[in-house]
């Protein structure tokens, strides 16, 4: 017999058998991003949130958003409904970089030390750091999102994909470590 609870974006799974009850938590993919993206940004480490998404804006020059009431629902398209908003002259109004960007965008600053012969100075480099949070339950990077995660790791910056905030510090770190690697054989 299984039984499920969810509580605060979390689902809790238990299971009666012979064994002791097994307990297992699995977060939703918006819990996972926001815990990954509050954890992540600090120290050498800035994400910022990137919403992927189209909406819609007015056509200005004194054109304003009409709320559809009961008393001007008869003289709209009959395809309205009452609380739908009509935005004459409207566009759409695209939001985030791109179909398939990663749920947060920032930077991993790197301090990459200058030997002596080069004139012994520190270089600090801020690297392009994407992460794109799943369910910790599972989730698939679709077509589009693999590729911003191959043109990204290709231009040399930490594209990383991470189910909790331990396992995307984890990723980030042997990320880091591979982009430092060359320069320590210098």
């Amino acid at each position: 017999m299984t039984a499920r609870l969810r509580c605060c974006g979390a689902t809790i799974t238990w299971s009666s058998s012979h064994k002791p009850p097994l307990i297992t938590t699995t977060m939703r993919e918006s819990v996972t991003m926001r815990e990954i993206w509050t954890d992540l940004s600090r120290g050498t480490r800035r994400l910022f949130r990137n919403n992927v998404g189209t909406g819609w804006a007015g056509g200005g020059q004194g054109r304003k958003a009409v709320r559809v009431t009961h008393l001007n629902l008869a003289m709209a398209r009959a395809a309205l409904r009452e609380g739908d908003v009509v935005v004459p002259g409207g566009r759409p109004l695209h939001s985030g970089l791109r179909e398939g960007s990663a749920d947060c965008i920032g930077w991993e600053s790197l301090e990459i030390e200058i030997t002596p012969a080069m004139l012994g100075r520190t270089l600090k480099v801020a690297v392009f750091l994407s992460v794109e949070s799943k369910a910790s339950s599972g989730g698939r990077l679709s077509a589009t999102q693999r590729n911003w995660q191959q043109q990204v790791q290709g231009a040399g910056g930490i594209a990383i994909v991470a189910r909790s905030a331990e396992e995307a510090r984890a990723a980030i770190e042997v990320a880091r470590a591979a982009l430092l690697q060359p320069l320590a054989g210098s």
